[in-house]
């Protein structure tokens, strides 16, 4: 516990300094962190694969150049996500292409996972990396990193302390250490969280008092997001289950590597994306 606590306090501090940086210096330097979740996540999801050599190296090659891309095609031409779009279908190319160039070693199999290896978690970040970039992107990036923890941290609380009182496994063959009393308590600590910071947001941008209606609209992200996080964590989970192996890695004692941590983070990046984009559109 005191491990797990200690490590994730790390985390925070880490998410905390590069939107600081974010914030006083430069949005592109938030982008780095994206970067680094990407280059670690697919390191350790083509582990978790046992992906061949050659399609390995093609997966992790690009981890390393999608972010470059992004951030070189904004810097000159405003077009990072026309960019990413291209970017991944050349990587789906090149992995079905591998089929044929390294036909005696891949197989349709690693090809498959190979491909969910270019996506997961590339393809998710990809959406904290768009996010960044929005025009109200202090608000959006701080909401992702408040709820989903908030929401996280919460259904751990509830679970390892209500366990005993209420057993009710969430999805045994899945993750059996959660609970649905533990799940409860994520929705509840994602709504919290997303009201808290609509009081602390309101207040240091000198704002009048949130209105009922800006605290139902926090209430449903909040419930949207925590939902997002829950989801992901089980997806997550999932994986691992199927590629056999407890962690994706061990960079964050007590809670594995870091697509143990983001797991559910990366669901949340989707939904409060989608938010920033169709609300001011509609």
């Amino acid at each position: 516990m005191k491990t797990r606590i200690l490590s994730g306090s790390v985390y925070v501090l880490i998410l905390a300094a590069f939107y600081l940086l974010k914030i006083y210096v430069s949005d592109y330097l938030f982008d780095v962190l994206i970067w680094l979740f990407a280059v670690m996540g697919t390191f350790e999801m083509a582990r978790a694969c046992a992906l061949p050599p050659s399609q390995k190296a093609m997966v992790l090659a690009f981890s390393f150049l999608w972010v470059p891309v992004f951030v070189l095609s904004e810097l000159k031409a405003a077009a990072g996500l026309t960019a990413l779009i291209v970017f991944f279908c050349l990587i789906i190319f090149f992995l079905f292409c591998s089929l044929v160039i390294d036909y005696k070693t891949v197989t349709l199999e690693s090809t498959a996972k190979a491909v969910l290896t270019a996506v997961y978690p590339s393809l998710f970040l990809a959406f904290l990396l768009a996010t960044n970039h929005l025009k109200e992107s202090d608000l959006a990036i701080l909401m992702i990193l408040v709820i989903s923890p908030c929401g996280d941290s919460i259904a751990y609380l509830f679970g390892y302390t209500m366990h005993n009182k209420f057993p009710k496994k969430m999805a045994p063959s899945i993750s059996p250490n959660k609970t649905l009393i533990g799940a409860v308590g994520g929705l509840l600590g994602g709504i919290v969280g997303s009201i808290v910071l609509c009081v602390i947001w309101y207040y240091v941008k000198g704002l009048p008092a949130p209105l009922w209606e800006d605290i139902l609209f926090f209430t449903l992200v909040g419930l949207l997001c925590a939902a997002a996080t829950e989801i992901g964590d089980l997806a997550e989970s999932a994986i691992k289950r199927k590629a056999g192996i407890k962690d994706m890695g061990k960079i964050m004692p007590g809670h594995g590597g870091i697509l143990d941590r983001i797991d559910g983070t990366m669901l949340v990046t989707i939904v409060i994306y989608l938010i920033f984009v169709l609300i001011p559109a509609i």
